[in-house]
């Protein structure tokens, strides 16, 4: 089952949504409802959904600042909205579909169904993702992320990464070795992949590794080891500051 947590003001939308679930996906649990996002917090801190349907049509911020309220994310999110205006957008910052009002079944399910594959990979482990270099005595040298490529995955040491770049739908890795990859996934699912392993994300298009950070401008700028320097939002420099206490 993957439980689900729906998230709108709009009762109407929410109905139809409930509906469609209930009639079309069985392996669909629907675990609770909220019409804020602070109530979703709370929620989702209760429930620990594996999907998020989040209405966003009367939403005062962009797409990255709503991602940015639910950071980190452990979870798909599905965006609903009347507008068509936020599809990319939301996209990019690593949205699993993006239905509009009134919901269509066909819609729907199509949606459903990729989602529930990503669901299903990140159970897994993400194996397709990571693999472990060992040493003779059986210990793990090494975890090595899959970076996917145009020509397919390209193996590299988590901890060689030094920071990815978004690029529209792209995302640039740069790592110790100067050698920079592009990837076909955009930098929403790298923050998903590498959020376990010390990353954090201090700007909507910049994803650092924080043992790899070596100053911190007041103004709001992190040198990287490779020379690089990367903006910091206003919005995270507390959060950001608060992390380095403990690398």
């Amino acid at each position: 089952m993957i439980s689900t947590l729906i998230v709108d003001k709009d009762k109407d939308a929410t109905d139809t949504l409930k509906t469609l679930l209930s009639d079309n996906c069985p392996h669909i649990s629907i675990c609770g409802k909220t019409e804020t996002y602070k109530d979703a917090l709370d929620s989702i801190k209760e429930l620990n959904p594996d999907l998020v349907f989040l209405g966003i049509d009367s939403m005062q911020q962009n797409c990255q600042e709503i991602f940015d309220i639910f950071y980190p994310i452990h979870f798909e999110i599905i965006i609903t909205s009347t507008l068509d205006k936020f599809a990319i957008s939301a996209l990019n910052c690593g949205a699993s579909g993006y239905l509009l009002k009134p919901i269509q079944k066909d819609e729907l399910l199509t949606i459903i169904h990729n989602t529930s594959q990503r669901i299903r990979d990140n159970r897994r482990g993400l194996n397709y993702f990571f693999k472990k270099n060992y040493q003779n005595n059986g210990n793990v040298l090494e975890e090595l992320i899959g970076i996917p490529t145009i020509e397919g995955y390209e193996f590299v040491p988590v901890r060689n990464i030094i920071r990815c770049e978004g690029m529209q739908k792209c995302t640039r890795i740069i790592t110790v070795d100067k050698t920079d990859m592009i990837s076909s996934y955009n930098i929403g699912k790298f923050k998903k992949l590498l959020d376990q392993y010390g990353f954090y994300s201090p700007h909507k298009s910049h994803l650092i590794n924080l043992n790899m950070v070596r100053k911190y401008h007041k103004e709001g700028s992190i040198f990287m080891l490779n020379g690089s320097w990367i903006p910091v939002a206003k919005r995270r420099k507390k959060d950001f500051l608060y992390l380095m206490k403990y690398i």
